[in-house]
């Protein structure tokens, strides 16, 4: 039987937080665990310490960020949640998102990564499309929530080995809004975005 794992407290933060998080295609694939933030070929990978070069410490700055991904065209864009604009940071390759790199309220560091492709390899195991199943037997997630507003229909679970990294998981329920899918439903969902954030 899979588990359903719930910790209001840091969900309750969480949520709120998920405001910053929109939605886009992600083609699911399997992932590899790694321990580096790059390999030799250059690839982004998900780690404690950050997403690739970048980690708690970067600047929200287009330039840097440009510096840091010279390979990959960076873009500003703006963004919009309950009627309020934000910029935010497009890493991408021949027109595929990469990252989403989202500031926190004085615009000048970064308040989460958003993790959108399934070519970036993530350093704990975990990738996009893998299913909550998978995850859950190796006891690779906790602290799972329902989230709520705009993001209503998603799961929210943190990395049971990181302080920094964690899951969304989307898949079809029709239960009340803010509710958790029962383990018999939940299990097939899968990882739509690995989001990363520095505190």
């Amino acid at each position: 039987m899979f588990k359903l794992l719930k910790c209001c407290a840091f969900t309750t933060s969480l949520n709120m937080q998920l405001f910053l998080i929109a939605s886009l295609p992600i083609s699911p694939a399997n992932s590899s665990t790694v321990t580096d933030t790059a390999d030799s070929a250059g690839e982004i990978i998900i780690s404690e310490n950050g997403v690739g070069p970048i980690t708690g410490q970067t600047a929200f700055e287009k330039k840097e960020i440009e510096r840091l991904f010279p390979q990959y065209t960076v873009d500003k864009v703006i963004r919009s949640t309950e009627g309020e604009e934000f910029p935010a940071l497009q890493v991408a390759e021949n027109g595929e998102i990469l990252l989403v790199i989202n500031p926190d309220y004085t615009e000048a560091s970064i308040f989460s990564i958003e993790v959108r492709s399934s070519r970036i390899r993530n350093s704990t195991g975990p990738g996009i499309g893998f299913t909550y199943s998978t995850v859950i037997k190796d006891s690779l997630v906790s602290c799972c929530t329902a989230s709520s507003e705009e993001y209503s229909g998603y799961v929210i679970c943190r990395d049971s080995r990181s302080k920094h990294i964690h899951y969304l998981f989307s898949g079809e329920y029709n239960g009340p809004d803010g509710e958790l899918p029962p383990p018999d439903i939940l299990k097939d969902w899968k990882i739509k975005e690995i989001i990363w954030k520095p505190r």
